[in-house]
């Protein structure tokens, strides 16, 4: 009999040691090891295929090459290349990134995103980046903004530590967007709540930590609102919406790509964030249950792991994302 290897190997070897276990009386484990590390899923270890990934290999022969700018680094370049159009700009000027000694009010990190890619920096600091994988899901990677003659992305295991929870991301490595108070020098106020932002989260709880520009949506929300210490009150929502034309308005916006963070697209990533987590969720469901289940059990399982794909939601390929930042449904 031939010798199962690779991924498909160990989870087969796993399966027999769980299965021998369960007929022993010993009851099934809850967990195959760190999901991360687990064999049949090697996120750590295997070769990554997303768009940053194939990025890099362009560099490397020669393919693509990234210009170096003198207000913005590599960023107009980055984003040219992973075709990331700086209208999908959004300013977030809460200290909740693995830069936030940098960030504030007068100096937020901007993200860019697509269907595939997010692309994040703060003047100043260096390009943060998360893409899709096809088969591992999120994958995290940052850039420095030295000149170099051979700029690369290296993937970071740093971000995990956030982008990796139960609550926010399923248990899987994956997308995150949260809304907090925030007060006037970017610190988060987490004890007034740090909700994860998705389609379900109501207009009121939004955007917190995060500049809103453009013409006002009418509802009141947190976006553009900084509180002063000690908060007293038990309701930090203002009774209208803080109006904000453009960036320029609060801070200089030398060396960023645009004046504006687009109330209507960050719409656009709230709806598109949680199917990316349950698009990723199937490629990681434990091992050590599918493998000791019948077959229809199995495909129950899978189904329900990929359900949230499939519930208030309509894929139609690639035109997602330009359904998504319109805010309209087709």
């Amino acid at each position: 009999m031939p010798v199962a290897t690779g991924r498909l190997g160990a989870a087969l070897l796993y399966g027999a040691a769980v299965s021998s276990r369960v007929a022993a009386g010993f009851q099934i484990p809850d967990t195959f090891f760190d999901e991360r590390t687990a064999p049949a899923i090697a996120y750590q270890t295997q070769q990554a295929h997303d768009p940053i990934a194939r990025l890099n290999e362009a560099l490397a022969a020669g393919s693509v090459t990234l210009t170096y700018e003198s207000s913005n680094g590599y960023l107009p370049a980055v984003l040219r290349a992973l075709h990331i159009p700086v209208e999908s700009q959004l300013a977030v000027f809460s200290k909740t990134s693995v830069q936030a000694r940098i960030i504030s009010p007068e100096n937020p990190r901007t993200l860019f995103f697509n269907d595939t890619v997010v692309v994040g920096w703060p003047r100043g600091g260096f390009i943060e980046a998360a893409a899709v994988d096809p088969e591992l899901g999120v994958i995290f990677y940052n850039l420095g903004q030295q000149v170099s003659p051979t700029p690369r992305f290296e993937r970071s295991r740093n971000c995990i530590s956030c982008h990796l929870s139960s609550e926010a991301t399923l248990s899987v490595p994956g997308m995150l967007l949260r809304s907090e108070a925030t007060l006037t020098d970017g610190r988060p106020m987490q004890q007034l709540g740090r909700d994860v932002v998705d389609h379900t989260l109501p207009i009121s709880k939004r955007w917190g930590g995060w500049y809103v520009t453009g013409r006002t949506i009418g509802t009141p929300n947190l976006g553009n609102v900084m509180l002063r210490e000690p908060v007293g009150t038990k309701s930090i929502v203002p009774l209208q919406p803080i109006a904000l034309t453009t960036l320029k308005d609060r801070f200089s916006v030398e060396g960023y790509l645009s004046e504006y963070s687009a109330c209507r697209g960050r719409l656009g990533q709230q709806r598109g964030t949680p199917m990316r987590r349950h698009w990723s969720k199937p490629s990681h469901v434990k091992p050590s249950t599918i493998c000791c289940l019948s077959t229809n059990r199995r495909l129950q399982v899978l189904s329900k792991a990929a359900q949230g794909s499939r519930n208030g939601f309509r894929r139609k390929g690639r035109r997602i994302a330009a359904v998504d930042r319109s805010g309209n449904s087709t």
